[in-house]
């Protein structure tokens, strides 16, 4: 029997039993949820033994891939080819997998300019709550049918099923990179980017923290002279810069793990919080703010923002009307209420629809 019909018979079983399952990879983004109530028992399914490139179609630009692949293995078999997936999913130090990376949404330095996850997904087949295996989509940009549905499942944590497999939209590599710094607060690290918005330079990726502002460019050699020319700043030769932020490794990030952060999506041209200890990427779409709680003084800048937050390791945040839609998308994949995460909504992570 084939993983597929061995994760397929786990689903079937559960069903039957009337027993709960959680999905999981390599558990590489934990540190992002509650735990599970100790009311509810439910199983572990793992989809690390799930793993493999089905079809990788260079000249269309489609990798067609199973869930428990590592995003560095992935990353680096396209490599080779001198492609990459444009939103540069977080590979968390080697344990991010494939289904994670769908599971969660969440996207990497490249989100704004190259499209987030969500957007490059071409098709997806899923195992929901019936034990049914089930296709969505396709693996060209011109099969329409099922899109909404493939991306449902995108930042849903395994709510209304077990990912096996999805068919996503490649990007070219870029032939160079070159990433320019610039000492500024945090307001003027925000008006600097939006000033380098309005114009077309070949921007991929922006990051400050602790009065550093980073912006990388890519492209032709001629093309990120011109824009070095007339955008100033150093130099930066450190290796590694964008994939420390990508996976969260950069020293910004210490503070995640010491007192604990709030994700806040919002417009880039929001207001820099004031008193409050924080970092931005996306040119300011995406901020971090390094704190345990989500006090009153943090609510009240995000409304004043107009954005949307959530604070690490706890519930995610969903409006009431949001809540009965998500519930009934909820009910027709998994009307048997098999598939637990701790978050247990249908929920967009990504900020797609809030940025």
């Amino acid at each position: 029997m084939d993983q597929t019909e061995l994760l397929r018979e786990v689903v079937v079983s559960a069903l039957s039993d009337g027993r709960h399952l959680k999905v999981c990879g390599q558990g590489s983004k934990r540190h992002y949820l509650p735990e599970i109530s100790a009311e509810i028992s439910a199983e572990m399914v793992s989809t690390v033994e799930h793993t493999g490139i089905v079809a990788l179609e260079p000249e269309e630009l489609v990798v067609t891939v199973r869930a428990g692949t590592p995003l560095k293995v992935l990353r680096q078999e396209l490599a080779r080819g001198r492609q990459m997936l444009g939103a540069e999913p977080p590979e968390f130090s080697g344990l991010g997998t494939v289904g994670g990376a769908l599971g969660s949404g969440f996207s990497g330095p490249g989100r704004p300019w190259r499209g987030s996850l969500r957007d490059s997904v071409l098709g997806i087949e899923v195992i929901n709550g019936k034990g049914e295996r089930l296709k969505f989509g396709g693996q060209v940009m011109k099969n329409v049918a099922g899109y909404d549905v493939s991306r449902l499942n995108v930042g849903a944590f395994a709510n209304l099923g077990l990912i096996l497999q999805a068919s996503l939209r490649l990007v070219p590599q870029p032939d160079h990179s070159r990433t320019l710094c610039y000492e500024l607060d945090g307001e003027a690290a925000l008006r600097f980017c939006r000033q380098v918005a309005q114009q077309p330079y070949p921007v991929t990726a922006t990051f400050w923290h602790d009065d550093n502002l980073s912006i990388r460019l890519e492209g032709a050699e001629s093309a990120l002279d011109a824009a070095e020319a007339r955008l100033g700043g150093q130099r930066d030769a450190t290796n590694g810069l964008w994939s420390s932020i990508r996976d969260q490794r950069h020293v910004a990030f210490s503070a995640m793990a010491e007192s604990g952060a709030v994700r806040v999506i919002c417009p880039p041209n929001a207001p820099a919080p004031e008193g409050l200890d924080w970092s931005f990427e996306w040119n300011g779409g995406l901020r971090w703010i390094w704190t345990n709680a989500l006090s009153v003084n943090i609510a009240e800048y995000v409304h004043r923002a107009n954005g949307w937050a959530w604070q690490l390791g706890c519930e995610v945040p969903i409006e009431s009307g949001q809540k009965q839609i998500m519930r009934r998308i909820k009910q027709a994949f998994d009307p048997g209420d098999v598939f637990r995460s701790p978050l247990n909504l249908l929920s967009n992570l990504d900020g797609s629809d809030a940025d």
